[in-house]
């Protein structure tokens, strides 16, 4: 999902074809995505350029050439203050697909990055950009907290678990209807959306072995969640307009934050990273002191 404001870069390059003087310009649009955090405590994050080649003709007109469009995925990071940006390495290019390379997760653990691309597969990559792989077909991984095996939703089959390196898949819950997943903070647990019917979204949890399957909140329509740390015994889901902080205790009422999504829990338990309308931000988890770190 695309929400963050477009900054427009352009770069022109003029070609001579016969008597006709044909300028060529490229423009690029700009998304951040993706946002999470690393062990460290710094802010990981896709930022995403679209490149559009436009022909300008002799009289000045112009004409969208879809063909010379282009698409490329840069991995991030920036400290939790806003400080430090920079760009660690492209991890992906579009010149092999012919369609838009929609991300579908980023977890960081250790020296290690995994993300997903709609429709495609699971990659795996250093945490500064290099040697990018890709392990596997699926979407929405994230790593166990040593970054020994990912977690994933596998195309029409369920929630699967891999090594790092796309070894040993085996499923934890094979089952289409189940998505979305993501490992826990203590490594021993899977949170993950269930879809039983239209509208019918439910949040369960269970095992990395499958077992031990429990529905949490019933009928809540959340996107991918995130477990907090251990101590904090709650789960935080993004969904349509805002995020929900869901508490493993079913006694404790879940608490929404409106008007941000794809939020994530900073390992250290004091913040949240996430995406709304101005960009990425950061926050402490009672919604004080928000800052945003990449417009």
């Amino acid at each position: 999902m695309r929400i963050n404001k477009f900054l427009v870069l352009c770069l022109t390059i003029v070609i001579l074809i016969g008597c006709d003087n044909v300028s060529y310009t490229y423009e690029a649009s700009v998304d951040y995505e993706a946002p999470n955090w690393t062990n460290d405590g710094k802010v990981i994050f896709i930022k995403d350029s679209n490149y559009v080649k436009i022909a300008h003709g002799a009289m000045g007109s112009e004409q969208w050439n879809v063909e010379g469009s282009k698409e490329v995925l840069t991995l991030c990071e920036i400290n939790s203050d806003g400080t430090g940006f920079t760009e660690k390495g492209v991890v992906l290019r579009s010149e092999d697909y012919a369609y838009a390379l929609e991300v579908t997760g980023l977890s960081s653990a250790g020296n290690w990055v995994t993300f997903g691309i709609e429709g495609l597969h699971i990659y795996v990559a250093n945490r500064n950009g290099t040697n990018v792989e890709e392990v596997g077909d699926g979407s929405y991984p994230d790593f166990s907290p040593d970054a020994s095996q990912i977690v994933y939703q596998k195309p029409n089959q369920g929630i699967w678990i891999m090594d790092r390196d796309g070894g040993g898949d085996h499923s934890a819950w094979a089952d289409s209807l189940n998505k979305m997943p993501s490992w826990s903070s203590d490594g021993g647990r899977i949170a993950f959306v269930r879809y039983e019917g239209w509208q019918d979204e439910d949040l369960w949890i269970m095992d990395i072995s499958g077992e031990n399957r429990t529905k949490l909140r019933d009928n809540i329509r959340v996107y991918q969640p995130d477990w907090g740390p251990p101590d904090s015994n709650a789960i935080v889901c993004s969904f349509s307009g805002g995020t929900r902080v869901v508490y493993l205790d079913s006694l404790t009422p879940a608490r929404d934050i409106e008007g941000v999504g794809t939020t994530k829990w900073s390992p250290n338990g004091a913040y949240f990273t996430g995406t709304d309308e101005e960009g990425i931000f950061v926050m402490e988890v009672d919604e004080s002191n928000k800052i945003h770190i990449k417009p």
